[in-house]
């Protein structure tokens, strides 16, 4: 079986949820001769530009956010399409060299496509859209698709009302990789220092101020990690500033520091929301202000499952050395984290599958 996974690398969620999947699948047919191949659809249709492409989008999110906000909104409102008939004999020769017989798709872009040349084509292949954040935006829906994979139920539900069939819907949460779902019963957080996790997501974007490094910093009952991931220049400016807080770059290392703490400060970024979740480590999200981002931030306020702070005069500094000291707190947290994976099942991909491997 060829199953071809389309995404992008507008931040890593969507690469990662890529990985996730491609990951799953494996492991679940490891007696079966599975093709499996991962494909950036921005790199594949505009090789010349897409390190443009990327680089701009960065740059939007991390300095003209409004911005990136108001077209985000827009596009909802609008529903606007981007397909050009061009791509058709690109698609063509992707289809022609990789021969899916599912194609898996972790980005709105590739649906969008993916939809479009099924239409043309008057292609039967199955469509499989994987939505990496807690929102049901109209980018992610397109008439093409078998089956949408989603967070949880509040989003079936906004689907539902938007006419996507009940039976295409299917809760798995967003997709991790094995290394987070997995528990490590062998680790020992008893008797320890209390551990907080700084992390930016894949663009290093880290919100708090240099108040919050000195103070953790200073605080001999706590150790202190700060993942920059890509931002090269927070990564300078970290590393050898705090002489007790540990400044790592980009890692593929983030699940075992993930569960080694007891807080992890973040983005609320749809991949890193199921992480924690997964790795059972409470959130601390500072002023969110990605349309995505934000609707994350209310999910993990609805589940109690961290804290949002969205007023930039609070306290944040006492605030966080109070929250990683109430163990009874973090303790429900870490508790709720639990009933939402009791209510999701990433496998549930492979049951999908199975129907397509039988009916081939």
């Amino acid at each position: 079986m060829n199953i071809l996974i389309l995404t992008g690398k507008f931040g890593m969620g969507h690469y990662s949820a890529a990985e996730a999947i491609k990951q799953e699948i494996e492991e679940n047919y490891k007696d079966i001769n599975v093709n499996i191949k991962i494909i950036d659809i921005i790199d594949y249709l505009f090789p010349a530009i897409s390190s443009y492409v990327y680089k701009s989008f960065d740059t939007l999110v991390s300095k003209w956010a409004n911005l990136y906000n108001f077209i985000n909104t827009n596009n909802e409102e609008r529903n606007i399409k981007t397909f050009n008939y061009l791509f058709i004999k690109k698609l063509d020769k992707l289809f022609d060299k990789y021969n899916p017989e599912v194609v898996i798709s972790t980005l709105p872009i590739s649906s969008q496509y993916i939809s479009k040349y099924k239409s043309i084509k008057k292609s039967n292949v199955p469509l499989l859209t994987f939505i990496t954040d807690i929102s049901s935006h109209s980018e992610w829906i397109h008439k093409n698709t078998n089956y949408y994979f989603v967070g949880d139920e509040k989003i079936k539900g906004s689907l539902v009302n938007k006419g996507i069939s009940e039976e295409k819907i299917i809760i798995t949460g967003i997709p991790v990789r094995k290394q987070f779902r997995e528990i490590d019963m062998d680790l020992n957080k008893n008797n320890k220092k209390k551990e907080v996790l700084i992390m930016g997501g894949g663009l290093g974007l880290i919100s708090v101020n240099d108040e919050l490094f000195e103070v953790l910093n200073n605080v001999k009952d706590i150790k202190t990690t700060i993942i920059t991931g890509n931002n090269k220049s927070m990564y300078e400016y970290l590393r050898d500033k705090y002489k007790n807080i540990k400044v790592i770059g980009y890692t593929e290392e983030v699940s075992k520091y993930m569960k080694n703490s007891d807080l992890i400060i973040s983005k609320s970024g749809g991949i890193t929301l199921f992480e924690a979740i997964y790795s059972e480590v409470p959130m601390y999200v500072i002023n969110p202000f990605l349309v995505q981002e934000i609707k994350n931030s209310k999910f993990i306020e609805k589940e109690k499952i961290g804290r949002v702070i969205r007023d930039k005069d609070f306290d944040i500094v006492s605030d966080i050395l109070n929250l990683i000291n109430d163990d009874y707190e973090i303790t429900k947290m870490k508790n709720n984290m639990k009933n939402i994976k009791s209510r999701i099942n990433q496998n549930e991909i492979i049951n999908v599958l199975d129907k397509f491997m039988k009916g081939a």
